[in-house]
């Protein structure tokens, strides 16, 4: 069985507490597996229910994590991954005789779970997961509801204050039960967290980290056939804190890179070879005879110095200079074996080799090694690399060669080598660029292009001055004290710490520009911005209303109720059901509309008419193929309806209006009718729609 092993990342993949110093040499695998199962059972509130148990052990950058794995009867199984210390990192509850489709339809319902219900549900749930000074506001998480799930992801704070860490959370809506649980953090921090309180007072934090703003002219790409309009960009996009201690800006982007090389260099620390001792008993969560039984697999298996020992021992393996970098345990259930993957590192100047091993973690035995290396290639920098870029172009592109000049900014990645940019009136145009990396050699290792010679450009005159936009662009960034992940470079190995510090809020994330005609400062939507509402909808139109709040609906200001149905705008409503936004209106997003409709069963690639109106019956018909409904409903003679006009019913489309009567998807008007082959309008899509997803 194969388990992830998370990597350790600076954007916040990284666990609260302190990583054990060394492992204990006496520790006992069995006996930490009892110790971390009891404290993972008090936690999730898991009885003695299950039959089968198992638990697996991971170590990566020192980092250990235990795995379990619990199975009963009818397909029941709980999986859970924590910390040495019994601290939830993951989890996941199969539950028994669970009818979910698996056929491929696509027939969305109304959640049986209020927001307030299904909110409740899940903070019970992390109130017990999280530890001590973590908590979560659901109020500021993002929610999606799809088909029988209801999905939350969130960020964590730390004693109050915003942190890198983040989760995710899945409640089941029939059952009303979280399915599974993950955060994003598998490291330790190193010393913990620090204390919530600064030194340097908020003026002056921020007024450090401003210091660094700066922005420059440049065009942006606009859509086909418009021209590339001019914005006022970010020169970098580091990430820049002051530490709330010592009053010091920090490059964080600068501080990763720095120690990502040095543990290059080194070739990282020595994975820990033992096993903590454990910190004492838990009380409660007695282990069943299932989990005692899984716990005793264990009483035989080498921890990691024991297997290193027999692996050294090998002539044939040559591990003379390698050095550990992380391993795993592994349980394979059918043969009843654990094994143990190491992965080791040598280097040799700038040469890395690699060798990989699975061995038996009873005997040592090999089962599986993997090796190779790779020598670090060097390449032409500064203006050697900007002289032979420019040669190039000008000999391979020369009508070019003249507008691009190289680039500093954030508007292009810039990587190894030389980013040559379009120049439009001294402004450069990144979305036109040609990229080129050459060896010390002056060989071409890497080269990329992108020109649109057509490319038309707004006039510079009438812009906003520079200080205007930077103005603009620090008024939409507003700066607040959190938790930020700092690379540790003291250490070979690359690990991070926390630290308390002056940084740009979660709302200047999603600022990316300024407007130089206008002044405004652009963001990406948010969350809030992408719900759905409308101007011209009223409390009467229920149907709607209620949609719109499960997002499914148009992203426009008007929904235009009485305006008639065609393909192309019943698709797109439909499709906002699976989460998925398309504006009929746009023709550049048809395309992509059509593929999803496809994909769900709406329509086959044939019938493809964006314009066609849509009567009611094929509203009917189609969301009654698109849910599988419409196999019965092809079946003639087994039906019938009540319809007032049910005489003026194709008979190809009879048993489609039964079908639909008796689920309550249509009901008729005021006199029974159906008026199957009048053109339906957006409102009675809606309300057909409506009484679709809450069928019985």
């Amino acid at each position: 069985m194969k388990r992830e092993l998370i990597a350790l990342t600076m954007a916040g993949m990284l666990a609260l507490g302190t990583t054990p110093a060394v492992w204990a040499q006496s520790a006992d695998m069995s006996a930490q597996a009892e110790e971390a199962t009891r404290k993972v059972k008090q936690t999730l509130s898991i009885g003695d229910e299950y039959e089968g148990f198992h638990s697996e052990y991971q170590e990566n950058n020192g980092n250990p994590r235990w795995s379990f794995f619990w199975t009963g009867e009818e397909g029941a199984s709980l999986t859970a991954e924590a910390t040495v210390q019994g601290k939830v990192l993951r989890y996941y509850l199969n539950l028994p005789n669970e009818e979910r489709r698996y056929d491929g339809s696509f027939a969305p319902q109304t959640p049986k779970l209020s927001d307030s219900q299904a909110d409740q549900i899940a903070q019970e749930f992390l109130n017990r997961v999280l530890t001590e000074g973590e908590s979560v506001s659901l109020q500021d998480a993002w929610q999606r509801h799809n088909d029988e799930r209801i999905y939350y992801s969130f960020t964590i704070d730390l004693n109050g204050l915003p942190s890198p860490l983040s989760g995710q959370l899945q409640l089941d809506d029939r059952q009303g039960r979280v399915v599974s649980f993950w955060r994003t953090d598998s490291g330790d921090y190193l010393g913990g967290v620090p204390s919530a309180s600064p030194q340097i007072q908020a003026q002056a934090g921020e007024q450090t980290l401003r210091g660094a703003d700066e922005l420059q002219l440049e065009y942006a790409a606009a859509k086909q056939g418009e021209k590339a309009l001019l914005r006022y960009a970010p020169v970098s996009q580091d990430i820049l804190v002051t530490d709330a201690q010592s009053g010091q800006l920090l490059n964080l982007t600068e501080m990763q890179q720095e120690a990502m090389e040095k543990q290059a260099r080194t070739g990282g620390n020595e994975a820990s070879a033992d096993m903590a001792a454990p910190a004492g008993k838990a009380e409660g969560g007695g282990l069943s005879q299932a989990e005692q039984q899984g716990i005793d697999k264990l009483k035989n298996v080498m921890n990691v110095q024991q297997l290193e020992t027999k692996l050294r021992a090998m002539p044939e393996l040559a591990l003379e200079g390698f050095q550990l970098e992380d391993s795993a345990y592994y349980y394979n259930k059918d043969k009843d074996l654990y094994t143990c993957r190491m992965n080791y590192l040598k280097k040799e100047g700038e040469n890395s080799y690699h060798k990989n091993l699975t061995v038996n973690a009873q005997t040592g035995a090999l089962q599986n090694l993997d090796s190779y290396g790779s020598k670090e290639q060097e390449y032409l920098e500064g203006e050697a690399s900007q002289a032979k870029a420019q040669a190039f172009v000008s000999q391979y592109f020369s009508q070019q060669a003249e507008q691009v000049a190289p680039y500093q900014g954030s508007s292009a990645y810039m990587g190894e080598g030389t980013l040559l940019v379009r120049q439009h009136q001294n402004i450069p145009y990144p979305a036109n660029y040609y990229r080129l990396t050459f060896d010390r050699k002056g060989v071409l290792v890497s080269f990329g292009s992108q020109w649109d010679e057509d490319a038309q450009f707004d006039s510079p005159e009438g812009i906003v001055s520079g200080q205007a936009a930077l103005e603009s662009w620090r008024k939409a960034r507003p700066v607040e004290l959190a938790y930020a992940a700092a690379p540790d470079v003291q250490n070979d190995r690359y690990d991070n710490k926390l630290i308390l510090a002056y940084q740009y809020g979660r709302q200047a994330q999603s600022v990316y520009a300024v407007d130089a005609k206008t002044g405004e400062a652009l963001a990406e939507k948010g969350a809030e911005a992408d719900k759905i509402s409308y101007t011209d909808v009223s409390e009467r139109d229920q149907e709607i209303l209620a949609l719109a709040q499960l997002g499914v609906g148009y992203k426009s200001q008007t929904f235009d109720k009485k305006k008639p149905l065609t393909q192309a705008e019943l698709l797109s409503f439909l499709v906002s059901a699976n989460g998925d936004y398309y504006d009929p209106q746009q023709k550049d997003q048809l395309d992509a509309l059509y593929a999803t409709a496809y994909d769900l069963g709406m329509l086959s690639r044939g019938q493809r008419d964006e314009t066609a109106p849509v009567t009611r019956i094929q509203l009917i018909k189609t969301l009654l193929d698109m849910s599988g409904y419409g196999k019965a409903a092809q079946i003639s003679g087994i039906f019938t309806c009540s319809f007032a006009d049910a005489a003026d019913i194709a008979a190809e489309d009879y048993g489609y209006a039964a079908v639909a009567q008796g689920l309550g998807v249509v009901r008729g008007d005021a006199a029974g009718r159906l008026f199957p082959e009048a053109q339906a309008t957006r409102e009675q899509m809606a309300i057909m729609f409506y009484h679709f997803m809450n069928r019985a």
